[in-house]
């Protein structure tokens, strides 16, 4: 029976690694999760029973029964036992083990997974060893079962670093030659210039109002006398329908040089009332007139005209075509430069001379108007890599100076050149253009920074973990993960919590 025992035993204790086995992998299968203890089921009560059968020779003699089930040393009263000195307190009297061995054998079903294990009568002694052994067993199989499942437990732990936006803005001077960074210098080969012309007919959108106009022509007064004579300014004739000729000057009329040759003298006239009736044909008036011995013909008088409103051409015409036109040869004369450009180039704005003709000049009388313009054009560039360089160089050096050396940069710097920051003017040979740069500083965790962080937190609970970070110099959120059976409580061990750090990208 010393065999059987024995292989009772241990059947008993590989039932025990066989329990402590499963828990330990369904906990790293993820089977049972580990941040939900409540979810987990213990394993079923293992009761052992030890019965001492009497020999046949000493029926009388019961071996003693130990019962681990709930309740029954309740239902047991304080007279049925006896206290014993020994270690395990696991036997009775004589009268409790035969009530132990009727509930043995009693018609109630044994709870689950329930070992009996029977033997002949043995002394107390081995009894007492053997019942050490299993308790000993079965705290080795708890203790085990909850160190897997506490090395078990990690975290992990997002930081966003606080980061601040950076904006520099610097006059660089793009320079033909040799560039030196010191100074503020970047290097730019420049293009050929080229020469674009374009136009365009545009109706002309001006006004303008004229009064009736008086009909203009010439008197040519005749003298027959030896003695000089004189037709005053003012002088009115009069003409068909009605129209008045008047003199505009004085005519002093020579005297005749002889009785056959008339002396004579031509004044301007105009036509009373203004109007298209004055224009009268040449001879309209002619013969004696005003005096003795004087006499007048006209030419054709012309210009006569009633009152109108006509189109002009303005200042604004000429200009909006021009602007137009710009516009248009802006843009050929940038694709033009552009496809000059080698690689590791970027071109800045054209710079051009425009020259602007037209076939009306401004207040003319017309109904359109034909406008030329004519742009020479230079291509200016600068090396990407270099600029990029020198404004990263400035932002760097900026952010240095505001947030000091415990902030890098987190990507690239943005920089952008506009036309209205580029000035057209020369200095030290090249072109001078004002360039900003930004970019996004974050705050830098080393490795040893982390490692410290993580033994500050090891062993905190979530919260207090949390407060402790957010008060650390460059922190801005925290973001936690714990995994295991308490996901309350980061694991005391630094090295099973991971600290991750997020960088920002540029704007």
């Amino acid at each position: 029976m010393d065999e059987k025992l024995q292989r009772d035993i241990y059947d008993l204790l590989h039932q025990f690694e066989f329990i402590t086995t499963a828990q330990a992998q369904a906990t790293a299968t993820g089977t049972v999760p580990l941040d939900e203890p409540h979810s987990q089921q213990p394993p079923p009560p293992i009761i052992v029973y030890l019965v001492d059968a009497p020999p046949p020779e000493a029926s009388s003699d019961y071996g003693n029964t130990v019962d681990s089930l709930a309740g029954t040393d309740e239902e047991q009263t304080s007279s049925d036992r006896a206290p014993k000195d020994e270690a395990a307190n696991c036997t009775s009297d004589n009268d409790s083990r035969e009530r132990q061995a009727a509930e043995v054998v009693s018609p109630l079903p044994p709870p689950p997974a329930a070992i009996l294990m029977t033997a002949r009568p043995r002394p107390k002694g081995k009894r007492v060893l053997i019942v050490g052994v299993l308790c000993l067993v079965l705290a080795a199989a708890a203790m085990l079962a909850s160190l897997v499942s506490f090395t078990l437990v990690s975290a992990t732990i997002t930081i966003l670093p606080l980061s601040t936006e950076i904006t520099a803005t610097s006059t660089l001077t793009v320079v033909t030659g040799a560039a030196n960074p010191l100074e503020q210098e970047v290097p730019g080969p420049p293009l050929s210039s080229l020469t674009l012309s374009q136009g365009r007919t545009v109706p002309t959108t001006g006004t303008g109002h004229q009064e009736a106009q008086a009909a203009h022509g010439l008197l040519t007064f005749y003298n027959s006398s030896l003695d000089v004579q004189t037709v005053a300014a003012g002088t009115t004739l009069s003409a068909a329908h009605g129209v008045i000729i008047v003199t505009e000057q004085d005519a002093v009329i020579p005297a005749a040089a002889t009785l056959q040759t008339n002396g004579q003298v031509t004044v301007p006239a105009h036509a009373v009332p203004a109007g298209p009736a004055g224009n009268i044909s040449a001879g309209e008036i002619y013969g004696p007139c005003c005096r003795l011995n004087v006499s007048v013909a006209n030419s054709a008088f012309s210009g006569g005209q009633d009152a109108r409103s006509y189109p002009l051409v303005t200042a604004q015409d000429v200009n909006g075509a021009a602007a137009a036109l710009e516009t248009s040869l802006q843009a050929s004369a940038q694709a033009a430069l552009q496809a000059q450009l080698h690689p590791n180039e970027t071109l800045l704005p054209a710079t051009c001379t425009p020259q602007v003709t037209s076939d009306r000049h401004i207040g003319d009388e017309a109904r359109q108007i034909a406008v030329t313009l004519t742009e020479t054009c230079t291509g200016e560039t600068y090396e990407t890599r270099a600029l990029h360089t020198l404004i990263t160089q400035i932002v760097t050096a900026q952010a240095k100076k505001r947030l000091g050396s415990d902030y890098q940069l987190s990507g690239d710097v943005q920089s952008r050149v506009t036309a209205g920051h580029m000035v057209n003017g020369q200095q030290h040979g090249g072109v001078t253009i004002q360039v900003t740069g930004t970019g996004i500083l974050s705050y830098q965790f080393d490795d040893a920074s982390l490692h410290t962080i993580a033994s500050m937190i090891a062993g905190k609970s979530r919260q207090q973990a949390t407060e402790l970070l957010l008060h650390l110099p460059g922190v801005s959120q925290v973001a936690m993960n714990i995994s295991g059976t308490d996901n309350t409580t980061l694991p005391p061990d630094p090295a099973r919590i991971h600290l991750l750090v997020l960088a920002q990208g540029g704007p």
